[in-house]
């Protein structure tokens, strides 16, 4: 999945953590089901930063940081699930790309 911000984009407000729906419910939650990246500034340099996909539940992704920013810059005061604040303010441009697999309910 790969989503772009745009200019009308609502970001949310403080500290809830983004969720997306999944497709059809999942067996079970689990801590791990993919990975991706986010971009918070778009067309600057070293503004990516991985990122872990988790099935909180049985019918929402949520998206943790897991790593450091790709320029070395230091990242530990937005560590933690994204949201609207978290890692930084998001802008128009900015992306959350990830991908993963899991097990549906029978």
């Amino acid at each position: 999945m790969d989503i772009v911000f745009g200019s009308t984009t609502t970001f949310g407000s403080g500290t809830d953590n983004w969720r997306i729906s999944t497709p059809v419910a999942a067996a079970s939650t689990i801590g791990g089901c993919g990975s991706g990246e986010i971009q918070t500034a778009p067309g600057s340099p070293g503004t990516r930063q991985p990122i872990r996909v988790r099935l909180t539940t049985t019918q929402t992704f949520e998206f943790e940081m897991s790593g450091g920013n790709v320029s070395g810059a230091d990242t530990s005061a937005g560590a933690g699930l994204i949201d609207a604040s978290t890692p930084t303010a998001w802008v128009a441009g900015a992306a959350l790309r990830f991908w993963g697999t899991y097990e549906a309910a029978a």
